[in-house]
């Protein structure tokens, strides 16, 4: 039974009150809005009611309000630090991005995503008849194959491929953005084709995918918002059934469809309370994560992990579960156990410097915002990008987001980079012709 300290609840309360408008005027236009707000209600969602209990130690209390703030001032330093890349790939780079949201790069884009999520159905296992009859969900032998199976060399690739078009594939989609039906498939396919590969596919995975389609109807079906916000509502004690039994049925046991009040419940507080049930064991064992190894670990996202045998490299997220469950990766039992970013921030520079996780994160997230903002016919990839923090971050911590932002992002870069050298030579050679006559 959760008890909540009604003082912090109430000091909680308007802190949040104050911050959220600070946190509207310190934003400069809608997509910065977009990508700070939202994050500030998904970490009180997974970190505000934990600290709220009469559970929380005060390290975790003081720690959230702090965060908070240091968030907001990473946000703001990283947006005005980007601004200036953002106008000029705006200026330089939008006709080649439009191809990618909308032309005929868009289809090549979207159809070449589905050949290598289509290509996993193949290789190295046969499975594309599973697609007619698909498989009973299983977590366990997905988690045991991560560590006993090998993917070869072609499903490392088609790995490696998939990640870097991600961000392009969800950009085209704005292509559809008019089309709900098509888009609605477009995005659940993918999902499907995963899940009678894997025999799985997260709650989170799902979720996020309907977030998406309900963001992009939002957007551009404004005539639609009323009945959108009143199917949510409607919506939320199902798919809070759904979730909880599917807590079950992914384990190999019986379904438990509860009452849909007692399954949102459940589920609430399984999300919730992340911090005090794995974040203070972590922080109270004193044990800290390696700095080098993280850094080590971002720096060498986009090397294909053959290449990296020998570097002090730190998986977060499995060195954080080994620590709590006391089991070593791969080991009977041992499963991946998120501690939220106020733990997980501890872990990584310690209760002296945890704030330069907030920091850090709100210095990727301004820059993203400020560089996104200025191109048009972003919406589809920007949406993507503010479910990635919202959601994923707030929930699963940096493993959960730099992997994609990292290696996601790299082929993007690299357009952009072309795209801002060839007008720019353009421009050059335009500038010197009346000089030739």
């Amino acid at each position: 039974m959760i008890t909540f300290d009604p003082y912090i609840l109430t000091f909680g309360a308007l802190f949040l009150a104050v911050m959220l408008p600070f946190a509207w005027l310190v934003c400069k236009g809608t997509t910065q809005r977009l990508m700070l707000v939202p994050i500030i209600l998904g970490f009180t969602f997974y970190n505000g009611f934990a600290i709220s209990t009469t559970e929380a130690p005060t390290y975790m209390i003081v720690g959230y309000f702090l965060f908070i703030i240091a968030l907001i001032a990473g946000f703001r330093f990283g947006a005005v630090l980007a601004h200036p890349l953002g106008v000029t790939i705006a200026r330089n780079a939008t006709p080649v991005l439009s191809e990618f949201a909308e032309g005929r790069m868009a289809r090549q884009m979207i159809l070449f995503y589905f050949i290598l999520i289509f290509i996993t159905l193949v290789v190295p296992t046969f499975k594309v008849h599973l697609l007619l009859a698909p498989p009973n969900p299983d977590i366990r032998a997905l988690f045991d194959a991560r560590f006993t199976e090998s993917r070869g060399a072609i499903g490392a690739m088609i790995a490696i491929f998939t990640a870097l078009t991600k961000p392009l594939y969800y950009l085209a989609l704005y292509r559809y953005r008019h089309r709900l039906g098509l888009l609605a498939a477009l995005v659940l396919a993918p999902l499907y084709m995963q899940y009678v590969r894997d025999a799985y596919i997260g709650r989170y995975e799902i979720l996020f995918s309907l977030i998406y389609i309900f963001m992009m109807a939002w957007a551009f079906k404004p005539r639609w918002r009323t009945a959108l916000g009143l199917g949510a509502l409607l919506a939320l004690p199902v798919l809070a059934t759904l979730a909880h039994a599917y807590t079950f049925t992914r384990l190999g046991n019986s379904a438990d469809y509860s009452g849909s009040a007692d399954a949102l419940l459940s589920l609430l507080e399984a999300e919730t309370m992340l911090p005090i049930e794995i974040g203070i064991p972590l922080v109270e064992s004193g044990q800290r994560g390696s700095l080098i190894g993280y850094v080590v670990w971002l720096l060498t996202l986009p090397i294909p992990g053959f290449l990296k045998s020998g570097l002090p490299i730190m998986l977060v997220n499995y060195e954080i579960s080994e620590i709590v469950l006391g089991r070593p990766p791969g080991s009977q039992g041992f499963y991946v156990v998120l501690p939220g970013l106020i733990g997980e921030s501890m872990f990584l520079y310690g209760k002296e410097f945890y704030l330069l996780h907030p920091l850090t994160i709100g210095l990727i997230i301004g820059m993203f915002a400020a560089i996104l903002q200025n191109i048009p016919r972003m919406n589809a990839l920007i949406y993507f990008v503010v479910i990635l923090f919202f959601f994923n971050l707030n929930r699963g911590g940096v493993a959960s987001v730099m992997p994609v932002l990292i290696n996601g992002f790299l082929l993007f870069g690299i357009i952009v980079f072309f795209a801002i050298l060839r007008e720019q030579q353009r421009r050059a050679e335009r500038a010197r012709r009346p000089d030739r006559a």
